[in-house]
């Protein structure tokens, strides 16, 4: 993860660091989804 870690220079690309990762590992993060009720 180093490697991407150089290029998060964002909320959004820290999110899909965290995202990459997680599914080299074999896991899935699932995220929210809004919607106004």
């Amino acid at each position: 993860m180093s490697r991407a870690i150089s290029h998060i220079d964002t909320f959004q690309g820290l999110i899909l660091a965290l995202q990459n990762y997680w599914a080299e590992q074999g896991c899935v993060v699932l995220q929210p989804y809004d919607m106004e009720m």
